[in-house]
């Protein structure tokens, strides 16, 4: 069962038209041929001989990403490949297609490019620069809080990306500093669009009715609340998430289950910073409790709010 270029196969019992990674026919019931070898193999034969896959960076439910060298131009990619045992799922699927989709619109010193992308039988995949650094989180996990003045740094890189993404009609729905990579240079770079979703004036949404998407610890209230029309403001009280931990050392709500984090996002007042971190510059933990806000019109009404409001913290900012 050879595919053709859109990735379906063809039934050789019956000639009935093979989604990816099928391995039943619908029609017939036949067991189609699959290949047992692992992703990084087939990989690497995709490829082929001007690139080679060195070994795997990290992994998680929806993808395995892996660490490779590219000879023309020489340089080192990090390419994402959706998991082959999720190809039967068509939600799945089209929700990896959209974040290539979308990542692919953005150009911006502080966003992480889709460089390539491709898609065949049984495997898909779209290929980033390969960029030094850690994560805010590992950062976090290593050195505790940030300083006032790196904060700050971090936080209008951070906002002036998704001012950016927002002005080309993608809102993220998944920051957090997880999927933000701080270079040695203090340079900020966003990744990960997995859930991000579409702007568009009848406020349309891909989301299947009901679907949690996010992480918990960095969810807006209407997020949590599963609303299918959020905008550009759900990535604003996210932002004032991560300024809260970068500060803090700890994000705003702590919970013993995912349940109790929503409720808590919903329906609990955030502390004020200053309990946490006492030297932080009165303007700034203005910021952040305007970014906490539960209802959205309460918030920064747009990014460029946000670092028009963080310029004015640079000049005190320890």
């Amino acid at each position: 069962m050879t595919p053709d270029s859109t990735g379906t196969r063809n039934c050789t019992q019956c000639g009935a038209v093979l989604g990816a990674g099928a391995r039943f026919c619908i029609d017939c019931g036949a067991e189609t041929e699959t290949d047992t070898r692992s992703a990084s193999v087939r990989l690497q034969e995709d490829l082929g001989s001007d690139y080679e896959v060195l070994g795997e960076l990290g992994h998680g439910g929806f993808a395995v990403v892996y660490l490779v060298s590219a000879r023309q131009p020489q340089r080192y990619l990090a390419i994402k490949v959706m998991r082959q045992e999720l190809m039967q799922s068509k939600s799945i699927v089209h929700r990896f297609r959209r974040e290539i989709s979308y990542a692919s619109k953005l150009r911006h010193p502080n966003i992480v490019p889709v460089i390539f992308s491709k898609e065949r039988a049984d495997l898909v995949y779209y290929a980033m620069p390969r960029v030094q650094g850690k994560t805010l989180s590992k950062r976090l996990q290593r050195d505790g809080a940030f300083s006032v003045r790196d904060t700050i740094s971090i936080l209008k890189q951070l906002a002036e990306a998704l001012g950016y993404a927002h002005d080309h009609d993608v809102i993220h729905r998944d920051v957090k500093p997880s999927n933000a990579i701080l270079k040695k240079e203090g340079i900020v770079r966003i990744l990960d669009f997995g859930v991000a979703k579409g702007l568009s004036r009848k406020g349309s949404n891909l989301t299947a009715s009901g679907e949690l998407l996010g992480s918990p610890e960095y969810m807006s209230p209407e997020q949590c609340a599963g609303d299918l029309q959020v905008d550009s403001r759900t990535d604003i009280y996210s932002w004032g998430v991560v300024a809260f931990e970068l500060l803090a050392g700890r994000p705003p709500f702590l919970g013993r289950s995912v349940t109790d984090l929503l409720y808590k996002h919903m329906a609990q007042s955030p502390e004020d910073v200053r309990e946490y971190r006492d030297e932080t510059p009165m303007p700034l933990a203005n910021i952040v409790s305007r970014c906490l806000e539960k209802e959205p019109s309460k918030r920064f009404q747009s990014m460029a709010e946000a670092v028009e409001q963080l310029s004015k913290c640079e000049v005190t900012a320890i």
